[in-house]
């Protein structure tokens, strides 16, 4: 008994929190759109925060980088030559992933929210055709071992604004650094029983979007 009223318990809280994160997420999607006054930009991004941005400010996809993720190494050579990666076709193949992964010439692309390679291949090629390259955003995330050196290979792309989210301060004019619960590094888009993510609580990415200082 007391098991299926824990699990009533957990159940019902659920769907609250589920209910006060979706009436926040509400609100702030509200301002944020109304802040937003940069309405035609690429986000080129690691990881899939930049569909989290695209999302929560209403906006139609205008970058290939949605629902996947690119190795840190991989991804600052890519910002740095986008073009050249742009002008190149992706060529799937076989891994113990569980889901499908690209070569685009020497960097590896894995898209993990998709089910099967023409999937991938289908949303890669329609959203690099809206790519703005006059109005490209480069978002990465700091990993540990990263040397400043590293990182700083960013500064070559060509690009409005790069920024690199960090729960490490960084000395570094680019740098996001988000407070965390102190008790991790590394994860950076993982959920609080809200569902809100902490570079969306704690990161003003329209004023950055906009051209403010981070």
């Amino acid at each position: 008994m007391r098991t299926k009223n824990n699990s009533q318990n957990n159940g019902l809280l659920k769907k609250i929190t589920r209910k006060i994160g979706g009436v926040w997420r509400s609100r702030k999607s509200k301002k944020w759109k109304q802040r937003l006054t940069n309405k035609d930009f690429s986000i080129v991004c690691s990881t899939c925060i930049g569909g989290h941005i695209y999302h929560d400010l209403g906006m139609k996809f205008l970058s290939p980088t949605i629902n996947m993720y690119i190795s840190n190494p991989d991804f600052i050579k890519f910002a740095c030559n986008l073009k050249d990666y742009m002008s190149q076709e992706l060529r799937f193949v076989e891994t113990d992933k569980g889901f499908p992964v690209a070569m685009l010439g020497d960097i590896e692309l894995n898209f993990n929210h998709a089910s099967t390679n023409e999937e991938a291949a289908d949303n890669w090629n329609r959203r690099k055709a809206r790519i703005n390259y006059d109005n490209l955003y480069f978002i990465f995330f700091y990993r540990e071992g990263m040397t400043i050196e590293q990182i700083r290979e960013i500064e070559k792309a060509h690009c409005k604004r790069a920024a690199v989210i960090t729960y490490k301060p960084l000395d570094l004019p680019y740098a996001v650094h988000l407070k965390g619960d102190g008790t991790t590094t590394q994860n950076f888009l993982e959920k609080d029983l809200f569902g809100r993510m902490p570079i969306e609580k704690e990161w003003d990415f329209v004023s950055w979007l906009n051209g403010a200082d981070n």
